[in-house]
């Protein structure tokens, strides 16, 4: 099953780059939404998830906040 997968990040964010390197790395198909650069996904950002800490992902609706594995992991159905 596909998953819907978005990134709210910033090219300046070491953990953001970490978790779409980790979702690269398995494969993971996603959209990257750069915060710093589209206004409207900043704000829908901090509408989805109530904060504008970055990484922000959000997988069939679930938000995860930072670089979470486990989360990732088991939002995704990944065996780590």
């Amino acid at each position: 099953m596909a998953h819907k997968v978005t990134v709210y990040s910033a090219v300046w964010c070491p953990w953001c780059n970490k978790t779409k390197e980790w979702l690269n790395a398995h494969k993971v198909k996603f959209v990257n939404k750069d915060v710093d650069k589209d206004s409207k996904a900043t704000e829908e950002m901090v509408k989805k998830s109530g904060q504008t800490g970055i990484p922000v992902t959000e997988i069939d609706g679930e938000i995860i906040i930072g670089y979470d594995v486990t989360r990732l992991s088991k939002a995704l159905g990944i065996k780590e």
